[in-house]
């Protein structure tokens, strides 16, 4: 069960940090939506990165299995 936590706090924290970011940048989405969905998708694919990078930073081996 501790695996499946920190799984679920990753993807919560993932969520908020996406949905914090175009909630600043929602200016340009009324003026310039194609930029916005361009942005949008940058900060998603590396909040992604990141979170995936940290969360199998623990792992000894065995990383299909863990992730």
């Amino acid at each position: 069960m501790k695996g499946i936590g920190k799984i679920i706090l990753f993807g919560v924290a993932l969520w908020f940090a996406v949905l914090a970011v175009a909630m600043m940048l929602f200016q340009i989405r009324q003026e310039q939506p194609i930029f916005f969905e361009t942005l949008i998708t940058i900060v998603l694919a590396t909040c992604t990165v990141v979170a995936g990078a940290i969360y199998l930073r623990g792992v000894q081996g065995d990383y299909f299995k863990a992730g």
